[in-house]
């Protein structure tokens, strides 16, 4: 088996070949290879929350966040949907999924933001739970790695309030993922 650093020169022909020249022949040779890899590139995309969003009440159980304001950046197999709240994950592989939000809600509420991976709780559980005593902005942070076992999967965030009556609102948040190798 040849490694890429065979080659003298190595060309990206498609998506999933580079046509690399074997020396001291001359002869081109045509191998599979992980071009994410070669080029250090990997798929990514994001959901963004921007300078505040609409509030959101009655979840009091888990329920699907519906508050962000535009698609972030997303390269290929990776497509962020604002407008239904959720990132569709085209290609298999373990992704690492980052989540950060600033926002504010109720004072006395505990408020508990957790990612779902099509309609259940990523295990193990990637969620954060803030108390909000005060009804200033709070902000939370997580990650973890996601195995994405088959193409054409979702990814969303969810909320519950201690108290359904109480208002969640965004001001800024992020939902991000990152593909960094294949899947389990």
């Amino acid at each position: 088996m040849s490694k890429i650093n065979d080659y003298a020169t190595a060309t990206p022909i498609s998506t999933d070949k580079v046509l690399g020249t074997d020396d001291p022949s001359g002869t081109p040779l045509t191998r599979n290879f992980l071009i994410e890899t070669l080029l250090g590139l990997q798929e990514f995309g994001e959901l963004v929350v921007t300078g505040g969003s609409s509030g959101q009440t009655s979840i009091a159980t888990l329920t699907q966040v519906n508050q962000f304001t535009a698609d972030g950046q997303a390269s290929a197999n990776i497509t962020p949907a604002h407008g239904s709240d959720n990132i569709t994950i085209g290609k298999t592989g373990r992704y690492r999924v980052s989540f950060y939000a600033t926002f504010t809600a109720d004072s006395g509420t505990e408020v508990t933001l957790s990612i779902y991976y099509n309609g259940s709780a990523v295990s193990p559980a990637l969620k954060a739970v803030e108390q909000v005593p005060d009804g200033n902005e709070h902000t939370v942070a997580f990650e973890g790695i996601v195995n994405i076992a088959t193409a054409s999967n979702t990814l969303d965030v969810r909320a519950s309030l201690s108290d359904a009556a109480h208002t969640l609102t965004l001001i800024e948040a992020r939902l991000s993922v990152h593909r960094i190798g294949n899947a389990a």
